[in-house]
Order: C-alpha cells, then sequence, then structure tokens
C-alpha cells in the first residue's frame, strides 16, 4: 500500500503536535484554565496544519486537512444533537460570545485536528496489519484518545455533561459514537487518499453524519 505524502517529516511532525496537544490538554485540566485555552490550543495546532500543508503541498496532508475541517464542520449537527435533543453536553458561560449555532467556534478546527491525527493512524495501521485488524485497533486507540479529551475537558473549564449514563465524564452515547467513527476510518481513508480533494470533503461530511447517527442510537441504546 503506497500512499503519497506518508513520509518520515510528515509522521514525525504529526506526533510530535499530538504528543503536544495531549501534554497542554492535562497542564490546563491541572490549571482549570477555561475556555480560552481550548481556543489557545487550536490556535496553535491548527494553523501549524494549515501552514505545513501549504509549505509541503503533502498530498496526503492536503486530503486529511480537508476531509477533517468538512466532518468539522459538518459535526456540528451532531453538537446540536447532545447539547439540544440529548440536553447534555454543556459549554461554559465564558464561551457563548464565540458561538456558532450550539457550539464554540474552535469546534471544526479542534475536530479537523483530532480527525487528521487519528485517520494518519488509521493509514499506518493499515500498511502494518490490514485492514480488519486496522479498524478494531483503531477503534480502541481512537475511542480512548477522545475519552482522554472528554474526561479533561471538565476540570479544563471547556465542557461538561448532565442528565445522562457516563464512565467518568464521558457519556456512554459520546464513547459509543466516537469509537464506532475510528472503526471505520481506516477504510474511509482506502477510498480517499489517492483521489480527488472533493472526495476527500464529499467523505468527511458522510463521517460527520455518521457520528450523528450512532449517538443518536447510543443514546437510544443507553438511555
Amino acid at each position: 500500500m503506497d500512499v503519497p505524502g506518508l513520509d518520515k517529516k510528515t509522521i514525525r511532525f504529526i506526533d510530535a503536535s499530538q504528543a503536544f496537544m495531549i501534554l497542554y490538554t492535562i497542564a490546563v485540566a491541572y490549571l482549570g484554565a477555561g475556555a480560552i485555552s481550548a481556543s489557545t490550543l487550536t490556535l496553535i495546532v491548527f494553523p501549524s496544519y494549515l501552514l505545513y500543508t501549504l509549505i509541503t503541498r503533502n498530498p496526503l496532508m492536503q486530503r486529511l486537512m480537508v476531509f477533517g475541517f468538512v466532518l468539522g464542520v459538518v459535526e456540528l449537527i451532531a453538537d446540536h444533537f447532545a447539547v439540544v435533543t440529548a440536553d447534555s453536553l454543556r459549554y461554559y458561560a465564558d464561551e457563548e460570545p464565540m458561538m456558532v449555532w450550539t457550539s464554540p467556534l474552535y469546534m471544526p478546527f479542534a475536530w479537523t485536528e483530532v480527525a487528521l491525527q487519528v485517520a494518519l493512524l488509521g493509514i499506518r495501521f493499515t500498511q502494518r496489519w490490514g485492514l480488519a485488524v486496522a479498524s478494531v485497533v483503531l477503534a480502541l486507540a481512537g475511542g480512548a484518545y477522545v475519552f482522554f479529551y472528554e474526561n479533561l475537558a471538565k476540570s479544563a473549564g471547556w465542557w461538561h455533561y448532565e442528565n445522562v449514563a457516563m464512565l467518568w465524564n464521558t457519556p456512554y452515547f459520546i464513547s459509543g459514537a466516537e469509537t464506532l467513527l475510528f472503526f471505520v476510518l481506516p477504510a474511509v481513508m482506502l477510498l480517499i487518499y489517492k483521489q480527488p480533494l472533493w472526495k476527500a470533503a464529499l467523505w468527511g461530511a458522510i463521517c460527520s453524519l455518521w457520528i450523528w447517527v450512532t449517538a443518536y442510537a447510543c443514546h437510544l441504546l443507553f438511555s
């Protein structure tokens, strides 16, 4: 499986950014830094991804950026479901001046970062183990990765949940939806890694609607 743009420099860059995000999140959760720290993180990482993509003209990064950004924008539907329909997701008051629909302005960009990171892992796992194993491993690893962020978000002052069954600070329906997203990502990456950018955008939208559908189903299951 030859993936144009999957080189050591790109892998090191994304791995380093991922490590930075983990350490940053732990630090701001410890400090209770508030919503501004979520926006600040996005203002650091997203522009660095965009600049890297523009400077290197890396074809894989181009596709992953388009895929992740469209996913992040359309994911506002799933966010609205969690905020209004499920009546469980709560953002803090200091985020209200910078909201898009029912989500903070930074949310589509933050989703771009996470989707790109996990999708890249999916490609690497598929190269190593094949699609079936990669799908299972990424579902577990990606689910744990987002579970980490969901749990620290409350301490950091980013968001929290109410009125729903949870494990620590993460609702079961959120964990279920995000794990199911990561399960299908390796297969989706096989469909777009050599295709035009519009197909990456299309699959970003489809995957985001998949989040919404699975969130709804998991909410019914665990409510």
